[in-house]
């Protein structure tokens, strides 16, 4: 799948990635923070190869500060490949100062602050899910699940709608948002973009609304699909019912 890419590498023994150093974040698991670091995708070294897993050519490419410039333009251009790598080998474009499309959307990541915890839910071009829950539980990744595929290819059809509605891209948000908050981190290929706000008036806004209830809709087929507990949906949560 690569070999056309890997033919301009320098070196024909790439070594391995030094792996990523412990972050701090919202969850109580040092791994579990990982994962959740990880679904921004501007951090190559928390995609290493675990032990039993294959270790790929990208991981060396994007794990090179002297990689080819064209190799990795190459990965990131190419349709096949999972958008969060394809997300890698943008930022690693940007972080060498090459230039970057504007605007190409790869994934979202939509967090949102409660009473006990950070409940994250990102979802990416090619229709994987990820999912963790206040408590710090993780679930997702790819699915078979047809109706959460396409609910997947929906969210993020509309999202890129949203992120040309976006001026330009930010730094990633080092607290989670406060109870009550939610936060939209769009992995774009010139960087992320980052709306958030109040849920209670995030809901109402025109683009952002539609945005957070078809991630609602998308949380809970992911959730149903992978046999866990509903909880009520965000959106119910702060509209009015209807007497």
């Amino acid at each position: 799948m690569f070999g056309h890419v890997f033919k301009f590498t320098r070196s024909p023994r790439p070594a391995r990635p030094e792996p990523a150093a412990a972050q701090a974040g919202p969850y109580r698991s040092a791994a579990v923070n990982d994962s959740y670091h990880a679904l921004f995708c501007d951090d190559a070294r928390l995609f290493s190869p675990r032990p039993g897993e294959r270790f790929m050519p990208w991981h060396a490419l994007l794990g090179s500060r002297t990689a080819s410039p064209a190799a990795v333009r190459g990965l990131a251009l190419d349709p096949r490949t999972s958008p969060t790598v394809r997300a890698l080998a943008w930022h690693w474009l940007r972080q060498h100062s090459h230039g970057v499309p504007r605007a190409q959307l790869n994934g979202l990541v939509v967090e949102t602050g409660h009473a006990q915890g950070l409940d994250t839910l990102a979802v990416y071009a090619d229709g994987s899910v990820r999912h963790i829950e206040p408590n710090g539980t993780p679930a997702g990744l790819n699915t078979h699940d047809i109706h959460l595929q396409f609910a997947a290819v929906r969210a993020v059809a509309l999202a890129q709608s949203m992120l040309r509605t976006l001026p330009s891209p930010s730094r990633r948000h080092a607290d989670a948002p406060s109870p009550g908050s939610v936060r939209l981190s769009f992995v774009a290929s010139d960087g992320l973009y980052v709306d958030e706000g109040p849920l209670s008036l995030m809901v109402h806004e025109p683009m952002a609304g539609r945005v957070i209830r078809q991630v609602d809709d998308l949380r809970q087929l992911a959730l149903a699909a992978w046999g866990q507990r509903q909880p009520p949906k965000l959106v119910d949560m702060v509209m009015p019912q209807a007497a």
